[in-house]
């Protein structure tokens, strides 16, 4: 956990962005947009609009990215341990076969 807060304090501060603050606030410049159109502010929202359905699809994208890892980790976990008792396994035959090979076969 500690290694992750770690990452994420450094991709804030490549962003410049202070985690530690509890508030943020911006302002705009005095005179920049004297007028605005009912079609450039309808521009503007669909716009706005636009980018939190693209902000929300990428939130459940992302969620379904975790979902099917940790399945697949569950997965892995398995081969690795039936490989693992299959190693064992192989490894007692190769023994019985040398004992073969070695002492011949005894009825």
């Amino acid at each position: 956990m500690s290694a992750a807060n770690d990452r994420l304090d450094g991709i804030a501060d490549a962003a410049g962005i202070d985690l530690d603050t509890a508030g943020s606030s911006q302002s705009g410049k005095s005179g920049t947009y004297t007028a605005m159109s009912q079609d450039q502010g309808t521009k503007l929202e669909g716009i706005g609009t636009s980018i939190q359905m693209h902000s929300a699809s990428i939130d459940e994208n992302v969620e379904n990215v975790s979902d099917k890892m940790n399945v697949a980790t569950e997965h892995l976990r398995k081969i690795e341990e039936n490989t693992s008792a299959t190693a064992k396994e192989t490894k007692e035959i190769n023994e019985k076969l040398e004992q073969i090979i070695r002492d011949g076969i005894k009825i």
